[in-house]
């Protein structure tokens, strides 16, 4: 995993990538930093739903990429509580 978030959108997947995605991608990850975790389970809640109202979809391998990311920058635990959000997240979208 690159050292940096500008390294990471330099690696192939992201330069494949519609530059649309990869800004709300960035915009995502700024808005967590300094977040508690009820914070950033609320950003993510809000954000999703602005995803949705756009239109704008990620592919499944996208959706994984963006997890991993995410998930690289987290301590074991808040892992465990971003992927409880991520169940919780793929029930409502069923």
């Amino acid at each position: 995993m690159p050292n940096s978030m500008e390294q990471l959108f330099q690696e192939e997947v992201f330069q494949r990538m519609d530059p649309k995605k990869i800004d709300f991608i960035k915009k995502m990850i700024a808005g967590m930093e300094g977040k508690s975790d009820e914070q950033k389970f609320q950003y993510l809640m809000r954000i999703g739903m602005e995803m949705k109202q756009s239109g704008q979809k990620f592919t499944r391998q996208e959706l994984a990429l963006i997890i991993d990311t995410l998930k690289s920058t987290l301590s074991p635990q808040q892992r465990r509580t971003f992927d409880m959000l991520v169940q919780m997240m793929e029930t409502m979208n069923k």
